[in-house]
């Protein structure tokens, strides 16, 4: 029974080796050895960047606040995903945002009930010019 398993593990190992040798490689790497985007993986993204710096290379404004765009999205997702890494480790410090959340919830809530037209706590409503909340006898 191993004997059968180690030899279709095998077949299916060779199998794998030849779709993958078949494949062309990709890596990060452009057609001058530099890694693309500053280091970030390279693929779908890469080729629309470079189509769309193509399409507006006549409007160089366009293409630096593109560059700037990108470069922000860039810096949000490393800071998020830095974050997220620092608060999955950190059982204290999630349960505090956690709770921080909530009480922010809730007081956003109560502020809301305060305004709301009708509430006791409420500001009266304003009446219009010329009508009275007495009707007249």
């Amino acid at each position: 029974a191993l004997r059968l398993e180690l030899e279709a593990e095998t077949k299916r190992r060779k199998h794998a080796e030849h779709i993958a040798a078949s494949r062309p490689a990709t890596s990060g790497y452009d057609d001058d050895g530099d890694v693309e985007n500053g280091g970030r993986p390279s693929g779908g993204y890469s080729t629309a960047k470079t189509e769309l710096k193509r399409r507006w290379a006549h409007r160089p404004n366009v293409a630096k606040v593109m560059g700037v765009v990108d470069e922000a999205a860039h810096l949000i997702d490393k800071g998020s995903l830095q974050t997220t890494r620092y608060l999955s480790h950190n059982r204290y410090v999630r349960l505090s945002v956690a709770f921080y959340i909530l009480l922010l919830h809730v007081w956003v809530l109560v502020v809301l009930m305060h305004l709301a037209p009708g509430s006791r706590g409420g500001r009266a409503p304003r009446h219009h010019a010329g009508v009275t909340s007495v009707p007249a006898a």
